[in-house]
């Protein structure tokens, strides 16, 4: 017992996590590196002089991912299941934007591999690219996206448009225009359709349409198209349709959901949302039969959806 406490008084600890349950943990991060037209025109053309700088910055940020234990002293040493490095051309501003997604069944978080692989793939195309011009920049690394454990998925606030999260279908796709589709119990809607209307008219100021459930199952659900952006399908009698689970459920989005509904609705924390992708333009929500639920429900999701 002594010599625990003595080590408690150490000012240096790596956080215990023995009493945390593993779960799936995914991070994604960010950095840029200007490099200026001409070091751009030479990665283009595959005529820099050390080699392909960025195959070589995708092994660089993989192995600084899986190192990041060994020179952040207090970072516990993980098992990753994936990393994997992207690194998007932006011509317009001269420079190379580099992501890092990892992934772990783990205890604690992915958050410092993720940023370690981004520094690492930075540095990489850094170092290649000063023999050509030494007038570079790396700026603006920080983390957009995690997942898992307690407090389940967060998305960094300035990174929202991040064409990233369209792209893992985080997010749903970008659009100037939505239009949504509500449906109730017919029993509520008998009690005030009105008031309904006028509620989310006054609200959202977006195109909508309000029907039945019934009405859905028999004349909207066999015949989806892209008329709508999003369907919210506030719970009563029915269940969403078996044969219609094979839609792509979006576990962060459903995720991102729940989170935001709670800020605002604490009984929202012992509801379920989910979120189905019919396409990639199209999504169907699952959730309570609440109108003010739901108003909130749609105005989180346009949030991260229009420009």
């Amino acid at each position: 017992m002594d010599k625990a406490k003595k080590f408690e008084k150490s000012y240096y600890k790596m956080i215990d996590i023995s009493h945390k349950l593993i779960t799936a943990r995914t991070a994604i991060a960010k950095g840029t590196v200007v490099v200026g037209p001409l070091v751009l025109q030479h990665i283009q053309a595959g005529t820099m002089i050390k080699g392909d700088v960025l195959k070589i910055a995708e092994i660089a940020g993989i192995n600084g991912a899986k190192t990041t234990f060994e020179h952040i002293p207090l970072c516990h040493p993980l098992m990753l299941d994936h990393v994997a490095i992207q690194i998007n051309i932006d011509e317009k501003n001269s420079c190379l934007h580099v992501y890092c997604l990892a992934s772990a069944e783990a205890k604690t978080g992915v958050e410092m591999e993720a940023l370690s692989g981004v520094n690492a793939a930075c540095l990489a195309i850094y170092d290649l690219s000063k023999i050509v011009q030494p007038v570079l920049r790396i700026e603006n690394i920080h983390l957009i996206y995690k997942s898992g454990g307690k407090k389940g998925q967060w998305i960094n606030p300035e990174s929202k448009e991040d064409p990233i999260l369209r792209q893992l279908s985080i997010v749903p796709p970008a659009s100037s225009e939505k239009k949504l589709l509500f449906i109730f119990s017919q029993v509520l809607m008998d009690k005030d359709k009105e008031a309904l209307q006028e509620a989310f008219q006054r609200n959202l100021k977006i195109a909508e349409e309000i029907i039945t459930e019934a009405e859905f199952l028999s004349s909207y659900l066999t015949k989806l198209d892209d008329q709508y952006d999003y369907i919210f399908w506030l719970k009563g009698s029915n269940q969403l349709p078996e044969e219609h689970l094979t839609w792509k459920r979006m576990e962060g989005l459903s995720q991102f959901l729940h989170l935001e509904l709670g800020k605002s609705d604490p009984s929202a924390w012992l509801e379920t949302y989910c979120v189905y992708a019919i396409d990639s333009n199209q999504f169907l929500i699952h959730m309570p039969g609440k109108i003010n639920t739901a108003i909130l429900a749609a105005k989180a999701l346009l949030s991260i959806a229009i420009k």
